[in-house]
């Protein structure tokens, strides 16, 4: 049957799938475009054009249950944002820090939940379309390998332009200004959402070799960018962050691929998969791959190339400032601001005791900021992502719940936990955007196909 005929044969399902991979398509864009130190307004565009398309993806899937029906995970996700915002507009009296910590495309916790449950809806409604149609898939698969070429040529265009204002003496752009925090999490958010598509797709053509290698080729000269470029800008959490997700992703599709896995016949359950050769493996190749990864770093001392230079080894100083730092806030601050009010916590407790911004550069910030209420909360709410995760599949019928894409959620989403509870506060936007993405689960019924 002509390609034509297939695709006007249900013509809301055509409609749904493109609205999916418009989405997609353009957060890539827009996270691709935001790399660099200064975002232009350009931007902004294409991001309310994702959005747009979000809200067309919701209406050409024609399900109530999709907003009506929460799951826990959801549930308790919103109780905890509900308790930190109304703390926050509570303690700070002020519009503008407010409209920064929920939509700021640089610290705010609604606009990367809100991004990252708009691409896990996307994902959703394309595997719907899957069981509706295998054309699709091909499709999908195509346009996916498009979405990471055209990433890699705008990362590798940022990074180009930037270069050409590098110092003389360090790998340091000139006018950094320490603005490289943005840029950092904006990094991570896109290589996690094209490790995503990446993950996705393994569901549907893991055995279709000439795409696996192509996209897996693509993902590792992807992180070789972006991993040049921040700490070309300075930005060491982007660096290792960005290493630590692409160790794990090929540490995942080492894993799927095993003869033991491909043979599972029931659903795996969160205690099974931690406690079996499941973990084992994932830490073996895990080991293997950063040992292989730190070697190939310190040969390139033979090429001529001082990576001593670079931010992440103290540009020759032989220590590190990003810990160091970190390390010296958490031993001076935390129990200062953590007594200020040990219950509900004050989410501007930094600025009334120890100086605006000292505040604990770690999950623990949770407790100083929130208090016991809020890090119940918060609490509670990892404990129902994580149950979700492990919903046997069939009683969701869903892509969420495959085997495969069940091991990538759990493992991307505690390697980003994990990352934060040593470095970063509790509102750093990549956790909240893999929260969105990874975390949360979304009632499309019959969006499942293997």
């Amino acid at each position: 049957m002509p390609l034509a005929i297939r695709l006007a044969g249900n013509m809301t399902t055509f409609f749904l799938w493109l609205s999916s991979v418009a989405q997609l398509f353009l957060l890539v864009i827009y996270f691709s475009l935001n790399l660099s130190v200064e975002p232009k307004s350009v931007e902004i565009i294409t991001l309310l054009l994702s959005i747009l398309f979000c809200f067309l993806t919701i209406f050409f899937l024609s399900e109530k249950s999709v907003i009506s029906k929460l799951t826990y995970s959801t549930t308790s996700l919103i109780v905890f944002l509900t308790y930190f915002l109304m703390n926050f507009m509570w303690d700070s009296q002020s519009i503008s820090d407010f409209k920064e910590v929920t939509i700021g495309t640089s610290g705010g916790v609604i606009f990367a939940i809100i991004t990252g449950c708009a691409s896990a809806l996307s994902l959703g409604a394309l595997s719907k379309c899957f069981s509706k149609d295998l054309l699709y898939i091909q499709l999908t698969k195509g346009v996916f390998l498009v979405i990471m070429v055209v990433s890699l040529l705008l990362a590798l265009n940022v990074f180009l332009l930037t270069v050409g204002n590098i110092r003389s003496d360090i790998f340091l752009i000139e006018d950094q200004m320490g603005l490289y925090q943005r840029p950092g999490k904006i990094m991570l958010m896109l290589y996690i959402l094209l490790a995503t598509l990446f993950a996705f797709m393994q569901q549907h053509i893991r055995k279709h070799f000439f795409w696996n290698l192509s996209a897996l080729c693509l993902l590792v000269i992807i992180a070789i960018v972006l991993i040049a470029h921040s700490q070309l800008i300075g930005s060491n959490s982007g660096s290792v962050t960005v290493v630590s997700i692409m160790l794990a992703v090929l540490c995942y599709w080492f894993v799927i691929d095993t003869e033991k896995f491909l043979m599972l016949e029931k659903p795996l359950k969160l205690k099974q998969t931690i406690f079996s050769w499941i973990t084992k493996k994932l830490i073996l190749y895990f080991s293997l791959l950063l040992i292989l990864f730190l070697t190939s770093i310190f040969l390139l001392g033979d090429f001529n190339f001082d990576v001593s230079q670079f931010r992440i080894f103290g540009f020759g100083s032989g220590s590190n400032s990003s810990i160091d730092s970190r390390i010296h806030l958490l031993k001076d601050n935390f129990l200062i601001q953590f007594s200020y009010n040990p219950i509900f916590g004050n989410t501007i407790v930094d600025d009334l005791t120890t100086g605006s911004g000292t505040y604990t550069h770690s999950l623990i910030s949770v407790l100083t900021h929130l208090g016991i209420v809020g890090a119940g909360f918060f609490l509670t709410m990892i404990f129902f992502i994580y149950r979700d995760i492990y919903t046997s599949q069939s009683e969701c019928n869903n892509y969420y719940h495959t085997n495969s894409y069940a091991l990538f959620r759990l493992f991307i989403l505690t390697s980003v936990i994990l990352f934060t509870l040593f470095t970063a506060f509790f509102t750093w936007t990549p956790l909240w955007f893999s929260i969105g993405l990874l975390g949360v689960s979304f009632n499309i019924k019959g969006s499942y196909y293997s």
